[in-house]
C-alpha cells in the first residue's frame, strides 16, 4: 500500500475538494485525481462521490478514511521516533497562545525545548483561547492553548492552573488586600479584553451572577496596553495571576466569587502531528 496515496486521499476527504487538496499538497490537480483512482483500483471500491459541489465519502469511504488515518498517524510517529533517536529532528514548532500566558509561562517551557533541538525553530500566533480552539477543531492550526475542559474532539494536556485577578495599580486603595470581592465593581472604571476573549468572558459572568455593571472605559485585545492604563489609572483590568506578579507597577487582588481553572495545550485527537509539534508535546508531558 503506497503511503503517499494514502494522504492524497485523506487529504481531499478532509478538504471536501480535489482541488483544494492539490493546493494544500502542491501537486497538479490531474495528479490528485489519478492517485484516488489508482487507490480506488487497488482496493475495487469506490471511496468518493464525485458532484459539482466537491466529493464526498461513500460508505466504504469513510471505512477507508478511519483505517488510513490510524495508518498515518502510526507512520509519523514511527518517522518521529526514527528521527529523535538519530538527533535530526528538524521543523517549526507552531502555536497559538493568549497573550498572558506567552508573557509569563510559555517562554520556560519552550527555550528548553528549543536549546535541546537545534534544529527546530517556533512559530507563536497570539489569540484569545476560544479562537485557538475553533482554528485548531478547524485544522487551521495543531496546536493551542485553551482554557477550561478541551472541547469535544481535541486531545489536551494541562500547562497551568491558572487564577483571575483584579489588576490595580500601585498605590490603590485596593492594592494588597487579600481579596475583593465582585460587588465592589459596581459602576467601576475598568479597561479589558474584548468580549470573545476568556477572561472578558469570565468577568462578565462574574458581574451578571453579582447583579453589577461596571463603567468599561477600554476595550482591546492587547495587554501591553491594558497594563499601561491599569498603571496610569484609567481603570482596573483583570489578568492572570501569574501574568500581575511580572508586571511592574500593578497588583493582582484576588477576587472573592472568582475559582481556577486550567490553561491547557490542544490538538486534534484524530490527526496525527508533525514531527516537530508532536516532540514539543513529548518534552512537555516529560517536563
Amino acid at each position: 500500500m503506497d503511503i503517499r496515496k494514502l494522504t492524497i486521499f485523506a487529504t481531499v476527504a478532509r478538504l471536501g475538494s480535489l482541488s483544494a487538496a492539490a493546493r494544500a499538497l502542491h501537486m497538479a490537480q490531474p495528479a490528485v485525481t489519478i492517485a484516488i483512482q489508482k487507490l480506488e483500483h487497488q482496493l475495487d471500491c469506490t471511496l468518493l462521490h464525485r458532484d459539482r459541489k466537491g466529493v464526498q465519502l461513500t460508505a466504504e469511504g469513510r471505512l477507508a478514511l478511519a483505517q488510513a488515518e490510524r495508518v498515518l498517524k502510526e507512520m509519523s510517529e514511527f518517522t518521529e521516533l526514527m528521527s529523535r533517536s538519530r538527533g535530526l529532528l528538524t521543523g517549526t514548532v507552531t502555536l497559538s497562545c493568549p497573550a498572558m500566558l506567552a508573557n509569563s509561562l510559555l517562554p520556560r517551557q519552550l527555550a528548553p525545548f528549543l536549546a535541546q533541538h537545534p534544529g527546530l525553530t517556533a512559530s507563536v500566533h497570539q489569540a484569545g483561547t476560544q479562537a485557538i480552539a475553533e482554528a485548531v477543531l478547524s485544522g487551521e492550526t495543531e496546536l493551542g492553548v485553551v482554557s477550561g475542559p478541551a472541547p469535544e474532539g481535541l486531545a489536551s494536556l494541562v500547562l497551568h492552573r491558572a487564577r483571575m485577578v483584579l489588576l490595580v495599580p500601585d498605590g490603590h486603595r485596593w492594592a494588597g488586600e487579600e481579596a475583593i470581592s465582585a460587588t465592589a465593581l459596581a459602576g467601576q472604571s475598568m479597561v479589558v479584553y474584548q468580549r470573545e476573549y476568556h477572561l472578558r468572558q469570565r468577568l462578565d459572568r462574574l458581574c451578571q451572577a453579582q447583579g453589577v455593571v461596571p463603567d468599561i472605559k477600554l476595550e482591546t485585545n492587547f495587554l501591553p496596553l491594558i497594563v499601561q492604563m491599569v498603571r496610569e489609572g484609567v481603570g482596573l483590568g483583570v489578568g492572570l495571576s501569574v501574568m500581575a506578579e511580572r508586571e511592574a507597577g500593578i497588583q493582582g487582588v484576588p477576587l472573592v466569587e472568582e475559582h481556577p481553572f486550567d490553561l491547557a495545550l490542544a490538538w486534534r485527537a484524530d490527526r496525527p502531528l508533525s514531527r516537530a509539534n508532536q516532540a514539543f508535546v513529548n518534552h512537555l508531558k516529560g517536563s
